[in-house]
């Protein structure tokens, strides 16, 4: 299960950034927690409800309802406005896991400036990349701020989005940008390009970045596991 690998405890705080798949992955985890620890799911961003769990907003009193999902606001479009970074550690949840980037449903993308939006408590951080990209064109249909991610790897729009792209956008100014705590870097999707090959690159961003890499890939349910 996810919460072994990452080896989640009560009081940690954990931000996803990255491609595509946060959200799908954060739902993943909540449900294998909630039979041990209170969970709060947020964000940082502005996303629309998460489908089955309660929205509360700041201030509100609490439901007995596990999981909840905490918000400041809700805008004219439907998506909740979410928390300030600093207003984070003050939930009361023995976990709490925070969507802290978006990425336009891309599965590969680039921070900009101002981009992720991680909270300083944070005590693990996951970085999500979708596999399903390797193999598609260096384009905005694909990817998020492609022409960012080219100033980061060199590689020029319209070329093939390969391992070794990703590689390059595993640096401080790209994918690592924000992250803090315990990193794990998470190859979603991986059945896509076939689990051997994604374990192959998991090995070697593990040997370049120093991060711990986790494969997620799609048997009859989807499954995690760490590359060794």
């Amino acid at each position: 299960m996810l919460k072994d690998i990452i080896g989640i405890s009560k009081g940690d705080i954990i931000s996803f950034i990255g491609g595509g798949g946060k959200t799908t992955i954060i739902k993943d985890l909540t449900y294998e927690m909630i039979p041990f620890y209170t969970v709060a799911i947020t964000t940082t961003t502005h996303i629309y409800p998460y489908h089955g769990v309660k929205t509360v907003f700041l201030r509100e009193d609490l439901p007995d309802e596990n999981p909840l999902f905490f918000a400041r606001d809700m805008d004219s479009n439907g998506k909740l406005v979410g928390l300030l970074p600093g207003d984070i550690k003050s939930i009361k949840r023995d976990v709490i896991l925070v969507e802290a980037d978006g990425s336009k449903g891309r599965s590969l993308k680039a921070p900009a400036e101002w981009e992720p939006v991680v909270p300083d408590c944070t005590t693990i951080t996951c970085i999500v990349i979708g596999l399903d990209v390797i193999g598609k064109p260096l384009d905005g249909e694909y990817v998020y701020r492609a022409e960012r991610v080219c100033r980061l790897t060199g590689y020029r729009l319209g070329m093939t989005v390969d391992a070794e792209l990703i590689l390059r956008l595993l640096n401080p100014d790209g994918l690592l940008k924000g992250a803090k705590g315990k990193i794990f870097i998470i190859l979603n999707k991986a059945d896509i390009v076939g689990k051997e090959e994604a374990y192959g690159m998991g090995r070697i961003i593990k040997v370049r970045t120093g991060k711990d890499v986790i494969i997620r890939y799609k048997r009859t349910r989807w499954l995690y596991e760490k590359c060794t």
